[in-house]
């Protein structure tokens, strides 16, 4: 078992040049390798480590899913903040609700979806990020660790609102 989810930023990196995603928008086939997305997210790590967001931090991340999603996730667990995913097919409403709830340091996604929030957070729009991150990558933190806080997941049950619920690296992989 792996100390923390970070360390699969090694195996991208082993994995190079193998297609990691592709994503068609419209005509067109977007291809990431594992090599661009193990370097998009470290570059990410990088501008959050420059916009003084670390360790217990929050990242609300609401877009379709993309290699920019996936190197975002990956830059959060490489700092130790939590990303707080979305579903892209969620409603504004709970977006907002969500946002409040966790008070994010940052939002990054699809602009079409993050134009919509109130502007209560730094926004960091997909189609602005090549342009926005910084050059240089960084890599973990010290002290990440299987018990770290990975992400928190709303979640509903059958009686209520949704909650949040904290996982760890080590919840993720859980056998």
């Amino acid at each position: 078992m792996r100390d923390y989810l970070a360390t699969l930023l090694d195996d991208f990196r082993r994995f190079g040049r193998k297609t990691a995603v592709v994503r068609y928008q419209g005509n067109r086939r977007r291809v990431t390798t594992y090599a661009e997305l193990a370097r998009l997210a470290g570059r990410f790590a990088a501008l959050l480590a420059k916009r003084g967001i670390g360790q217990g931090d929050r990242v609300l991340l609401w877009a379709e899913n993309s290699a920019e999603w996936i190197a975002a996730f990956h830059g959060c667990q490489l700092r130790g903040v939590l990303a707080v995913p979305l579903d892209a097919t969620g409603t504004v409403e709970f977006a907002a609700r969500v946002a409040a709830d966790v008070k994010p340091k940052l939002t990054v996604g699809d602009a079409a979806l993050l134009a919509q929030l109130p502007a209560k957070t730094p926004l960091l729009f997909f189609e602005d990020w090549l342009n926005e991150l910084p050059s240089e990558e960084a890599g973990p933190v010290a002290g990440l660790s299987a018990e770290t806080p990975l992400e928190i997941l709303f979640t509903s049950g059958t009686t209520g609102d949704p909650k949040g619920i904290v996982v760890t690296h080590g919840n993720v992989q859980a056998r």
